[in-house]
This record gives structure tokens, C-alpha cells and sequence, in this order.
């Protein structure tokens, strides 16, 4: 018995529940019936009141033109001056009225507009939040802010007026003081009308500020629930059931999601077939064709893919473009069927119109199939070339990619709201929907990065450089993705999540996007330098400077390309929350100056890329300037100096350009130099120092770059000269960096200063031997040996070899022998170690003796 009265209980409770939906659903129609009835009256009584207005403007431009026929009938003479005047200024008058009007009317809406904002402010901060209410919102934002501008253009426009009748009021007092009898009431009737005239567009101005402050504080009330909106609702909770009954009313709502989506599936097909029996006969020809024309171009685009995929697969050495280009042909010639079958159905839903829930429906499960077919034959065209084959892999990605679109069919398909779908569940079942299917992406986040390291591994093989790192990014931030989705969904921010998932959805398409534009860019880049270089005469000059200054200046742009597109796509242009919390970062102040200035974070992101594009110019107009502005200087060195010239120079106007862009005075520095000169005379002064000396060596020229010199101790072939030190390299390939100060103050022996170089040996012979003979063989040797010079100069300059008897030692004769030789032609080692063999192997022919250094022994007997 008492069970059977707590089933009864429990029906009628359910009865009661039931009573309770219909009176709620009967309340929200009468409420949506009385807005409605509200609406249509508001609307009537605007356009009432817009008709009476426009008669009322009619009027007045009737007036003015009756007045300005008056005005052409009268003649223009003296007497009549004051009278035509008094004409034009009530034909001024008449047109102002008639402007007054439409500026009523547009004030009128203006504060129609700011009640309506206001209402929209009260709302907010009471209703439930839902994101049609947030978007209703930030267009009122923006609505309101072209209301503001509209409210100063207008005040802007009555004060200009108002000026503009202070100066006739002058004119017509100066003119007033030479009429009399007629033309002086004329004059006094004129000096009312515009004074009056004044009066009336003053009393307009003096409403426009309360207006004003109005509209600018409607504004911020509006930006302020806006944001206090978006944070309810990215950081609201989810919603769990507080008791047993709540948790069993949860479980019926979630067993009937087969019968709701097997509902939405049968009223899409009905919406259908309605709308293709609505459709006339003569309509389905026009649509035959068009379909028809589709398949045609289709199956004409699927043979064009594969004549192009078949000629460029046919090239034994192809560009990373054009691999890429093969890898995109051949992914649309596999999904030609897919989607021809997409454009036939999107042809259909736009040329026979069905109803809203139809079309979402089928754009939910259109798009997803397409994108999942995209993904399968995606994975498979990069995986088939492996070796060996990844068919394992190729299942399991073609796997998870089913699955995972099955689970985005099911929750956007429970996600859908229409009038003619009735049956919705409540925000805790799809709460808790959403977190099975965040739970769900969690367990495939390791199954993703298991076969991304086994696909990074296998592509490492054909792909590598830049390209592996777009692979490599591009898998990394998918999981990365899902796992920050699933932790925000575990957590209970379902909408935290979706925002979470939509913006790195967002971010990670621009990334790939620009990743692969910058890769198209670079093959672009190296193949327009192989051209030059081939094609061109200043090929070197194009590869070399122009070409890749116009690479910088491309990857520039496509950087803030894509900053711009992630922006617009993601909707953070427009919203009010988001650039105001730019605009906060950006204008945060890190310190002030003595005169109150503050130094931003957006000033250092302003100087750091100031600097690289003035350091970068610098180093690229140092290499123009050297390598083609001052090609024709044939002295290296010079052109190395000129070339750093310029390369400081820029850097000095690009500082001070850059100093003046973050609003730094740049005539403040006199006070920076005199603290600069106290550093100098203390810390600074080496640095100093060597820089002066620097400069001096670029003017003076003492020494080249390829000059082979002695600087204390140390010898080598210049290599370069720069402002603080110079570097030299050794005879054993060693750099060594000499401060620029150490050679103006130390002797430095250069001696490739002239190319012709004297080169004297000393070779001895012993006192047995024939001098006049040895003589003979060490001319005969410097005569074969065509380095060395044997020529006469001007008197000045004798270049000519001698052998010369140098002395008689303890031991040996000992001839000295000189001779020159051209240092830009011949390596003076090289030829030093000739002569020496040379005289050896011909002294040994005919018996001449080196000798050794005479040694006495002297040996001890030890007893």
C-alpha cells in the first residue's frame, strides 16, 4: 500500500513538473507575444513621428525657395542692398530650420539609442548569461561609439555656426551704420533674425555636452558589463546535480540523446523534402544544370590534377615547392568525389532555401565528414612513402580521426538551438556532455604523441631542414591543444575550454599558414637568386643585396599578416575587453624620466625592433656600399673604410630616428654626453682610445686589409680593420685581434706596403773553393728562377739582383745575395726556398762546399 502511494505521489509530482514547463513555456510566448506588440508600437509611433518631422522640414525648404525666387525677382541695386540681404539671411534662416529639424530627429534617435543601452546595462547585470547576449552587447559597444562620434561631429557643427553668425552679426552692424530710412529697418529686421537665428543654435549647443557625457558614460557601462559578462562567462562552473532526484532527472535527459539526435536527423530530411516540394519545376531546371555544370567542372578539374601530378612526377630533381605543390594536387585529386558530393548538397541548400534547422544540421555533418576525409587521405599521402610502409600507423591515424569526428558530429549536433526543435537539454546535461567529450579527447592526447614521434622519426628521412620544423610544430601544438581543452573541461570551465579550444584552433591554422608561406618564400627567394645569377649581369647584386632586403621586407609583412589575420579570425580586433588589455600592456610603465615621461613596455617592444632594422640596414647598406657604390675604387681598403663609414653613419641616423619614434628627445643626450665624458676619463678611456686610434687608421691609411705587416711580435696578413681593434691572420692560419691604440703607439713594419719586396740570403763557402766560379753558379741560379726581377727602374728605384763577396769569416766566404720580386705575383717563401735549392744542387755538381762550424775535442785520460 504505501508503495503504491509513493508511485502515485511520485506521478503526480511528475505531473506537477510537467504543469509547471507548459506554464513556464505559456509565460515566455506571452512575454515574447507583449515585447512583439511593444516593438510594432514603438515602430509606429517612430515612423509617425519621422513623417511629421519631414513634413515639418518640407515646409521650411518651401519657404526658403519662395524666399530665393523673391530674392532673383528683386533687382540688384543700391537701395535694395539692405532688403536682399534681409532675403538671404531669411533664406539662411529657412534652411537652418529645415537642418534643425533633421538634427531633432537625429538626437531623438540618438536618445532613443542611449535608452536602449541602458536597459541593455540593466539586463546584463541580471540575467542569466548566454553568448547572444554577449555579442548583442559588444554591438552595442560599438554602436554607441559611432553614436559619440556622430554627437561631436554635431556639436563640432552647430559651434562653427554659431561663429559663422557672430561674423555676419559684425558684418551687418558695419553695414548698419551707412543706411538710413528703409534700408536701416531692413537692416535692424536682419540684425534680429540672426541674433534670434544664434539663440536658437545656441540653445541646440548647450544640450550637446549632457549628451556628450550621456553617451560616454553609457559607453563605459556597456564595455564594463561587457567585460564583467565575458569573465561570468569564461570562468563559469560546471553545473553538477545537488541531489538524487537531480542526478536521475540528469541520467533520463542523457538517455534520450540517441531519440533527440535521431529527432534533429528526421525533421533536417523532413526540411528537405519540404523544401524540394516547395521548389517549382522551372527552378529544379535551373538547378539540374547548375549541378550539372559542377560534376562537368569536377571530373574536368580530377583529369587537369592528374595530367600536372604526372608531369611534375616525372622530374627527376624537384624544388620543396614543387613537392609541396605535388603533396596538395594530389591530396585534392583523392577527395575530388568528396567534394563534388559537398558542392552539389551546398548547391542545393542555397538555391532551394530550407528551413534554419535543416541547414545547420547539414552544414554540421557536411563539414566534418569533409574535414575528415581531408585528414585520412592527408596522413596517408605523407606516411605511403616511407620505408617501410607505416600501415599500422596510417590505421591507427585514420582511427582516431573517425573517432574524433564522430564525437564533434554528436556534441555539435546537441549543441544546436532552433525554434522548430523543441526537445532541448538542459545546460547541466550539456555540461556534462562536454566534459565526456573533453574526458574523451584527454585519452587521445598520448595516442597522438606516441605516433607523432613515430612519424617525426619516419619523416625525418625525406624531410628535413625547415619543413621537418613545421611537421614537428604543427604535431606538437595539436596534442598540446586537446590536453589544455580536456584540463579546462576536467576542471569544470566548459566555457574557458571552447574558448580555449577555438583560439589555439585559430592560432594553430594561422601558424601553418605562415609556416608554409615563409617555406614558399624562402624556395621563391633561392630560386629568383639562381635566376639572377644565371640571367642577369648584376646577378651578384641582385642575389647578394637586392634580393634578400626584399625577403626581409616580405617576412616583415608576413608577419604582420598574420598577426592581423589571427586577430580578425579570433575576433579580438573588435572586442572591447581585449584591446583595452593591449592597450594596459601596452601602455604599462616600466619607469619615468626627469620630466615625467614614461618608459612603456610598448616603447621596448618599439626600440628592440627599431634597433634591429637599424643595425640590420646598417650591416646591409655596409655591404651595398663596398660591394657595388664603390666598385669602381680599386684600393680595397679604402672601400672597406668608406663602406664602415656609411654603415656608422646610418646607425647613427637610424638611432636618433629611433630615439624620436618612442618619444625620446634626442637633444636630451647633450646632458647623457657630459655624464658619457665624466665614464670616459675614468672607465671608458681605453675603449675610447682605441676607438679615436680606429678612426685615425681609416684616415691616415697606414695599413689594408691583405696587407702582410709586423705588429710587436706579432706578423700576419690583415683582415680586417675595425674601430676598436684590427685583426690579423697568421702564416698558420691564426686570428689575432691587435687594439687599434697599440698600432698608432707601437712601430708596425708593413711590409706589403709596396708590392716589389727585397729579398737578401747569405750563403758561405769554404776557402778551397773557386769564388769567381760560386759567383757565376748564384747569377746563373737567379737568371732561371722568372720571379725574381732583373730589370732596371727609374734612377730612383733599381730593382736589379746583386751577388756581393760579404766578408771572409773564421771558416767560410760568405756572399750576400739580393734580389726582388713582385709580392702580388709570387709568394717570397716560395721563391726564397728556389734560389736556396737551386745553389745547393748546382754547388754539389761542380764540388763547392758548405762548411761546418769547426769544433775541437779535446780528450782526458783518467787514471
Amino acid at each position: 500500500m504505501q508503495q503504491k502511494t509513493f508511485e502515485l505521489d511520485e506521478q503526480q509530482l511528475e505531473t506537477l513538473k510537467k504543469r509547471i514547463e507548459q506554464a513556464k513555456k505559456s509565460l515566455e510566448l506571452a512575454t515574447e507575444w507583449h515585447e512583439k506588440l511593444q516593438a510594432v508600437h514603438k515602430l509606429r509611433k517612430k515612423q509617425e513621428l519621422e513623417a511629421q518631422i519631414q513634413k515639418e522640414r518640407q515646409r521650411h525648404l518651401a519657404r526658403a525657395a519662395e524666399l530665393r525666387w523673391q530674392l532673383d525677382k528683386m533687382p540688384a541695386s543700391e537701395e535694395n542692398a539692405a532688403h536682399r540681404y534681409l532675403l538671404k539671411v531669411q533664406i539662411q534662416e529657412a534652411n537652418e530650420l529645415a537642418e534643425q529639424v533633421e538634427r531633432r530627429l537625429k538626437i531623438q534617435h540618438i536618445q532613443e539609442q542611449l535608452q536602449l543601452g541602458q536597459t541593455a546595462v540593466e539586463q546584463e547585470t541580471t540575467e542569466v548569461f548566454s553568448q547572444s547576449q554577449l555579442e548583442n552587447t559588444q554591438s552595442m559597444i560599438q554602436e554607441t561609439g559611432a553614436l559619440l562620434q556622430d554627437t561631436i561631429a554635431l556639436q563640432e557643427l552647430l559651434q562653427s555656426q554659431i561663429d559663422l553668425l557672430e561674423q555676419q552679426q559684425e558684418v551687418t552692424e558695419k553695414l548698419g551704420s551707412h543706411f538710413t530710412g528703409k534700408s536701416l529697418k531692413y537692416n535692424k529686421k536682419t540684425k534680429k533674425l540672426l541674433a534670434k537665428l544664434q539663440k536658437s543654435l545656441q540653445q541646440e549647443l548647450d544640450k550637446m555636452p549632457t549628451l556628450l557625457a550621456q553617451t560616454g558614460e553609457l559607453q563605459k557601462l556597456l564595455e564594463n558589463a561587457y567585460k564583467e559578462s565575458l569573465r561570468r562567462a569564461l570562468f563559469r562552473q560546471r553545473q553538477l546535480p545537488a541531489s538524487m532526484a537531480e542526478w536521475q532527472t540528469l541520467l533520463g535527459e542523457i538517455s534520450t540523446i540517441p531519440s533527440l539526435l535521431l529527432q534533429q536527423l528526421l525533421l533536417t530530411g523532413r526540411g528537405f523534402i519540404q523544401a524540394f516540394q516547395q521548389t517549382p519545376a522551372q527552378r529544379w531546371i535551373v538547378i539540374s544544370i547548375v549541378l550539372l555544370i559542377w560534376l562537368i567542372l569536377t571530373k574536368g578539374m580530377r583529369a587537369w590534377f592528374t595530367r600536372i601530378i604526372n608531369t611534375l612526377d616525372s622530374q627527376k630533381e624537384r624544388s620543396r615547392l614543387v613537392n609541396h605543390l605535388l603533396l596538395g594536387l594530389s591530396l585534392l585529386r583523392m577527395n575530388t568525389g568528396s567534394i563534388a558530393v559537398t558542392g552539389v548538397v551546398l548547391l542545393l541548400l542555397w538555391l532551394t532555401q530550407p528551413t534554419q534547422l535543416t541547414l545547420i544540421v547539414t552544414l554540421i555533418l557536411l563539414l566534418i565528414w569533409l574535414g575528415t576525409q581531408l585528414l585520412i587521405s592527408l596522413s596517408w599521402l605523407l606516411l605511403s612513402d616511407l620505408q617501410p610502409p607505416r600501415t599500422k600507423l596510417s590505421l591507427q591515424l585514420r582511427g582516431l580521426i573517425i573517432v574524433l569526428g564522430i564525437l564533434t558530429v554528436i556534441t555539435a549536433l546537441l549543441h544546436v538551438e532552433s525554434e522548430e526543435y523543441a526537445s532541448r537539454l538542459s545546460l547541466t546535461a550539456l555540461d556534462m556532455i562536454d566534459t565526456v567529450f573533453m574526458l574523451l579527447l584527454a585519452l587521445l592526447v598520448l595516442p597522438l604523441m606516441r605516433i607523432r614521434k613515430i612519424m617525426l622519426s619516419a619523416l625525418s628521412e625525406s624531410v628535413q631542414g625547415y619543413w621537418l620544423l613545421v611537421t614537428s610544430l604543427v604535431t606538437l601544438l595539436v596534442p598540446l591543444g586537446i590536453l589544455a581543452v580536456s584540463i579546462s573541461g576536467v576542471i569544470g570551465y566548459i566555457s574557458l575550454g571552447w574558448t580555449v579550444a577555438e583560439n589555439l584552433s585559430l592560432f594553430l591554422l594561422v601558424l601553418t599558414g605562415w609556416l608554409i608561406a615563409r617555406g614558399l618564400l624562402a624556395d621563391l627567394i633561392n630560386g629568383l637568386k639562381n635566376l639572377a645569377l644565371k640571367h642577369s649581369s648584376y646577378g651578384s647584386l641582385w642575389a647578394e643585396d637586392i634580393i634578400p632586403l626584399v625577403d626581409k621586407v616580405l617576412g616583415l609583412a608576413l608577419i604582420v599578416l598574420a598577426v592581423m589575420t589571427f586577430l580578425w579570425l579570433s575576433g579580438w580586433s573588435s572586442d572591447v575587453a581585449i584591446k583595452q588589455s593591449m592597450v594596459q600592456l601596452y601602455d604599462f610603465p616600466l619607469f619615468e624620466f626627469a620630466d615625467g615621461k614614461a618608459f612603456t613596455v610598448g616603447h621596448v617592444l618599439l626600440t628592440i625592433v627599431l634597433l634591429w632594422a637599424v643595425f640590420w640596414f646598417g650591416g646591409w647598406s655596409r655591404q651595398v656600399t663596398y660591394r657595388w657604390i664603390l666598385g669602381n675604387v680599386t684600393d680595397t681598403g679604402v672601400r672597406h673604410s668608406l663602406s664602415v663609414f656609411i654603415q656608422y653613419a646610418v646607425v647613427l641616423i637610424g638611432l636618433l630616428i629611433a630615439l624620436k619614434a618612442i618619444g625620446f628627445d634626442p637633444t636630451a643626450l647633450t646632458v647623457f654626453a657630459g655624464a658619457v665624458g665624466v665614464g670616459i676619463g675614468f672607465g671608458l678611456q681605453n675603449i675610447v682610445n682605441n676607438f679615436l686610434s680606429g678612426i685615425l687608421l681609416l684616415v691616415e691609411r697606414p695599413l689594408r686589409s691583405g696587407d702582410l705587416v709586423e705588429i710587436g711580435g706579432s706578423s700576419g696578413i690583415v683582415t680586417q680593420i675595425g674601430m676598436g681593434s684590427l685583426t690579423l691572420r697568421t702564416l698558420d692560419r691564426k686570428e689575432i685581434r691587435v687594439p687599434n691604440a697599440d698600432i698608432i703607439s707601437a712601430p708596425v713594419t708593413n711590409i706589403t706596403r709596396h708590392s716589389i719586396r727585397r729579398t737578401s740570403l747569405y750563403v758561405g763557402i769554404s776557402y778551397e773553393d773557386d769564388l769567381h766560379l760560386a759567383e757565376k753558379i748564384i747569377k746563373s741560379v737567379l737568371d732561371d728562377i722568372p720571379e725574381v726581377i732583373n730589370y732596371n727602374k727609374p734612377p730612383d728605384e733599381l730593382y736589379e739582383y746583386h751577388v756581393f763577396l760579404w766578408e771572409f769569416a773564421d771558416f767560410k766566404v760568405t756572399f750576400r745575395i739580393d734580389y726582388f720580386i713582385d709580392m702580388a705575383q709570387a709568394d717570397w717563401i716560395v721563391v726564397k726556398s728556389e734560389v736556396l735549392f737551386k745553389i745547393w744542387d748546382r754547388f754539389k755538381v761542380v764540388g763547392i762546399t758548405i762548411p761546418y762550424l769547426p769544433q775541437d775535442v779535446h780528450l782526458k785520460r783518467v787514471s
